[in-house]
């Protein structure tokens, strides 16, 4: 609540109705466990809680009998592996199957609604730690996820969303009003949380994430890495970070990865946050890090959560990291395309494209591999330049003009020359 009441504590004070049940996401009932496993207990006298966050993750039917509702309002960052949205989307299913209505008290998304990151997840990675099929930051509320998930699985589910007031897409938290509540034991600022969604997945490799010092997730290191190096090697083959600078920092966390040693690494400072694209920052120094460190660096649990294969197989050699980032800076002809999702709230969507290739000089290139196209649907069609119907691929010219059409040739669908959208994250150029 605004002046800082916990809901539950509110809850218990009013005569209109009784609370029964309690379920409780990862981090415990006020977001201060970081255990493994959480087990259940009692809040009050007789209220159960159950946690969602042990063997059981999913509510079961005899955990829901009795109910009449089902009240969600939990904080959550913004990112797709943060896995307070698997266990709502869980309980919508609960629900659901169970024909209980489901509301949400909506929040904001604190690292805005504006911008969107990384990869759209592939269903064969779905997981607890990746559940839904949308990129690792995914500009949407609570609110709007829960109204995506119902629509497309196709929940025969009584949801309704209670929306915010005076919120708006480009706000930052720290712009809200609101004061800051960690949502996690180590999520302990919005820096944290902006830095997440790229930054966070070094979890997934044997890279320390500031756990055990002051400041989680925005420490990083290890003590097979040599900070200065990898600096140096930043500066010489010109790899920039926009709106974030690379701090050379020694530290020793005393709990969690490589507790009680001393690393070498990074404090990462933002100086634009509407300029940090986190994850291009987590593939430019893992890369980098990687090439320094062919024996040290272990990154084959990065599937999850990245989503798909592909940052392992860059890691691997198989593609170079710009094949990834160059999708951001120059035309995209896509050919065909795989899952995607339309926020019926905004007219945002999000495809990925199954086959694609870059535009560069007005000729057809090299392939792109698992290109995200995203953008506004209403703004799209205000920057359609050129329309045409060629179906064949015209390898031998390949050229955005063909027999009199002023249009990028096409294969089986209508050519589309669109300015302005935006691939990956950012705005093409």
């Amino acid at each position: 609540a605004e002046r800082g009441n916990h809901i539950l504590d509110l809850f218990a004070k009013q005569d209109q109705f009784r609370l029964r049940a309690i379920f409780t996401p990862e981090h415990g009932l006020r977001g201060k466990e970081d255990k493994e496993f959480i087990p259940s207990e009692a809040y009050g006298e007789n209220i159960p809680v159950y946690s969602l966050y042990g063997d059981v993750r999913k509510p079961t039917s005899q955990m829901l009998d009795g109910l009449d509702v089902i009240i969600y309002d939990i904080q959550d960052i913004g990112t797709r592996y943060y896995t307070y949205i698997t266990t709502m989307a869980y309980c919508m299913e609960a629900a659901a199957t169970k024909g209980i209505p489901f509301i949400v008290l909506d929040r904001p998304d604190p690292i805005n609604g504006d911008i969107i990151e990384g990869e759209v997840l592939n269903e064969k990675f779905r997981s607890f730690t990746g559940y839904f099929t949308i990129p690792t930051r995914y500009a949407m509320t609570s609110g709007e996820l829960a109204n995506y998930y119902k629509g497309e699985y196709k929940l025969n589910l009584n949801l309704k969303v209670i929306k915010m007031e005076n919120w708006k897409r480009n706000m930052w938290y720290d712009q809200t009003g609101l004061k800051w509540v960690n949502p996690s034991p180590n999520m302990r600022s919005l820096n944290a949380a902006i830095l997440y969604p790229g930054m966070g997945m070094l979890e997934t490799v044997n890279i320390s994430v500031g756990r055990g010092t002051a400041s989680p997730f925005t420490y990083y290191g290890a003590p097979w890495m040599n900070n200065f190096e990898i600096l140096s090697e930043f500066e010489q083959n010109g790899i920039s970070f926009p709106g974030l600078k690379f701090n050379a920092l020694n530290f020793t966390p005393n709990t969690s990865t490589y507790a009680n040693q001393r690393l070498s690494g990074f404090r990462l400072d933002i100086t634009d946050r509407n300029q940090v694209r986190s994850f291009d920052a987590m593939i430019k120094m893992l890369e980098t890090v990687r090439r320094l460190n062919p024996n040290n660096l272990e990154y084959e649990g990065t599937k999850r959560s990245f989503g798909s294969s592909l940052l392992s197989d860059m890691l691997d050699g198989k593609y170079h990291p710009d094949e990834i980032i160059e999708s951001v800076d120059n035309g995209l002809y896509a050919v065909n395309f795989g899952g995607g999702q339309v926020d019926i709230t905004s007219g945002k969507f999000v495809f990925s494209a199954s086959e694609a290739y870059m535009i560069e000089n007005g000729k057809i290139t090299h392939p792109v591999k698992g290109a995200t196209i995203i953008g506004s649907g209403l703004d799209t069609l205000k920057s359609i330049k050129m329309v045409g119907n060629d179906m064949r691929l015209d390898t031998g010219v390949g050229t955005c003009g063909k027999s009199g059409q002023s249009v990028p040739v096409g294969v089986g669908q209508p050519s589309l020359l669109i300015d302005s959208i935006t691939v990956g994250g950012t705005k093409a150029r």
